[in-house]
């Protein structure tokens, strides 16, 4: 087997609440240098555009860590980490919140009172 050709699991999640949770498999080319966000964006490019996750678009820079994740059990930024250099990848969301949808969970945004997906929070909800 082409060393490259890697097998990719992506914890996966329904938009609704009795959604079931499921991993998906992928066989996908990896090459040197890939990072998570790469592979994402191959694999929604390439073999399933319904993958849930955030993209490049937002920041890119490592800054607003809205795409953290766990890779083989890591925590990191997608956009800043490597794939592991050999074996399988497994990637889940990152963090203790709800999954909204896929790889996609609402983070806190430094305590401003908004959550990452830019809508305000109710200030009776907010601690103080």
């Amino acid at each position: 087997m082409d060393e490259n050709i890697r097998t990719v699991q992506v914890f996966r999640k329904g938009p609704k609440p009795d959604d079931d949770d499921r991993i998906t498999k992928w066989e996908v080319h990896t090459h040197p240098g890939m990072s998570v966000m790469d592979l994402l964006d191959d694999i929604t490019r390439n073999i399933d555009p319904t993958l849930a996750y955030y993209t490049h678009s937002r920041c890119d820079r490592g800054v607003c860590a809205r795409c953290a994740v766990r890779v083989n059990g890591k925590t990191g930024l997608a956009c800043r980490m490597p794939i592991p250099p050999v074996g399988d990848i497994r990637i889940e969301p990152a963090g203790r919140y709800r999954t909204v949808r896929d790889l996609v969970v609402p983070k806190k945004n430094g305590g401003r009172g908004r959550d990452t997906d830019g809508v305000k929070k109710n200030q009776s909800t907010q601690k103080g």
